[in-house]
């Protein structure tokens, strides 16, 4: 029978603990299961994390590349887009041509903008908006005249097409509702255009032409579906640009304003006369 002092005592159970925690370290099987599965998930999941990062910078990078590439040669505030984005001559047929109407006023000057032109060279597809009832009759009268044929058959000897849209705002439509119905608009567009894909768009100011521009430069910053966009202003705009003209400006390839004085302002517009 001996009496230890509390000195020795605690020195004994150091040594214990120390030889027990050397043991957990080097021998592996010492730790349980779950805490070695534990373990080795972690590792993978830090790969995988590490992985998914590296692929969505990656993708990033790539896209921003693209951004930045098509908007060197698309947007322009003062002055007309490179040479390189002339309109070329379409050695496969007839170019393929979108005009949108809009109701009333903005139907009348687009049909009096493009009732010469030569259709046997431009395969014609007009936008109306669904609500839209007075486009149509409109141009069954004019080009009925031009063509020499009863208003039944025009659009058919003419090889007219149409493609009917959400109409984006209504008039003295609140902006919150405008924004849903834009958006609306937009996406049913893009069906029109990859179904379409329109080499060259005229449009003179309507809401409804937003979302099928819109649409457009998306297939053409996706896809490279290059399109030239002809913005001819309303003949009623003297001092200002409309919102749609506004919105356009910095991606038409032509903005054509009817006065001389909206020149002054906006260095990309272009004056040719009264063109109605």
């Amino acid at each position: 029978f001996c009496i230890e002092c509390p000195e020795q005592s605690h020195r004994r159970l150091l040594r214990a603990a120390l030889r027990i925690s050397v043991r957990c370290v080097i021998h592996v099987n010492a730790l349980p299961a779950s805490t070695a599965t534990a373990v080795r998930l972690l590792h993978l999941m830090r790969e995988s994390t590490l992985g998914l990062l590296l692929g969505v910078g990656f993708v990033l990078a790539v896209v921003l590349g693209r951004l930045f590439i098509w908007a060197q040669s698309r947007v322009s505030l003062s002055k007309w887009p490179s040479k390189s984005r002339e309109m070329q001559g379409c050695t496969g047929g007839r170019v393929r041509t979108m005009a949108v109407l809009g109701s009333g006023g903005h139907t009348t000057e687009m049909v009096q903008l493009l009732r010469y032109l030569d259709f046997s060279a431009y395969r014609m597809t007009w936008v109306t908006a669904a609500s839209d009832l007075t486009s149509v009759p409109k141009l069954k009268s004019v080009f009925s005249k031009q063509a020499k044929c009863s208003e039944s058959e025009v659009f058919r000897k003419l090889r007219f097409e149409f493609s009917v849209i959400p109409r984006s705002r209504e008039v003295k439509q609140s902006f919150l509702t405008s924004a849903v119905t834009t958006v609306v608009a937009f996406f049913f567009c893009i069906g029109v255009i990859m179904n379409k894909r329109p080499q060259l768009i005229f449009v003179n100011g309507p809401g409804t032409c937003v979302p099928v521009v819109m649409a457009a430069l998306l297939m053409e910053f996706l896809f490279g579906w290059e399109v030239r966009i002809f913005f001819v202003e309303s003949f009623c705009r003297t001092k200002s640009l409309s919102l749609t003209g506004k919105l356009l400006y910095p991606f038409a390839d032509r903005f054509v304003v009817h006065w001389p004085e909206l020149t002054e302002k906006w260095k990309k517009a272009e004056y040719f006369g009264v063109l109605l």
